[in-house]
């Protein structure tokens, strides 16, 4: 067996050091039963109330792909009834040429999906150096370590919400080049040619 995983182009996909003074997380999913925005929902209304320090949330393509996100009146509902509401910079749909720009406002990104193939969206998010917080819903187990990230549980948002206050509060660091360069070593365009030729 010759595991390929995903490609990430990573020459559209960089690192661009944040200066947000206020940490900037991101979520990037369309508005789908697997992505778990429920989830998400409890998670940061936990996080409010266990640290005093301000963070922003930006949800992205909530919307995107016409007849695939379902409801999303609901969801953009639960948001603006949510405790973090005037937090969150909600982002219906971008071009995927334009999502280099969007990961670059963020410094963590958020997946809370209850399964999945190889997301691209945090391969994506890592090629620009973001940690990646992910429920355990498949393919992030294969690299995202300590020094990419955090995995949990998938409904366990007690343990999400700590991992994200510990972040906020400085007492945990994530090196972003060292992000970047694992997934460019195990993903990036060469990597992904040289192990589709190794197959063949």
């Amino acid at each position: 067996y010759i595991y390929i995983g995903n490609m990430v182009d990573d020459n559209q996909f960089t690192y661009k050091p944040s200066h947000n003074k206020i940490k900037t997380f991101i979520m990037v999913g369309a508005h789908v039963f697997y992505k778990n925005y429920e989830l998400l929902i409890r998670i940061m209304n936990k996080l409010t109330h266990l640290t005093s320090i301000p963070f922003r949330l930006m949800i992205v393509g909530y919307n995107a792909n016409k007849g695939y996100s379902q409801d999303v009146d609901v969801l953009e509902k639960a948001i603006k009834e949510s405790d973090f509401s005037q937090f969150v910079e909600m982002i219906p749909s971008v071009e995927h040429n334009k999502m280099n720009e969007v990961f670059n406002r963020a410094d963590a990104f958020i997946m809370t999906s209850v399964q999945e193939g190889m997301p691209v969206s945090a391969i994506e998010a890592g090629c620009c150096g973001l940690p990646i917080f992910s429920t355990r819903c498949g393919g992030v187990e294969d690299y995202v370590t300590d020094q990419i990230g955090r995995i949990y549980n998938i409904l366990d948002a007690d343990s999400f919400a700590q991992g994200l206050c510990d972040f906020l509060e400085d007492k945990i660091y994530f090196d972003p080049k060292h992000i970047r360069n694992t997934i460019v070593s195990n993903f990036g365009k060469d990597a992904f040619v040289k192990t589709m030729v190794s197959a063949f």
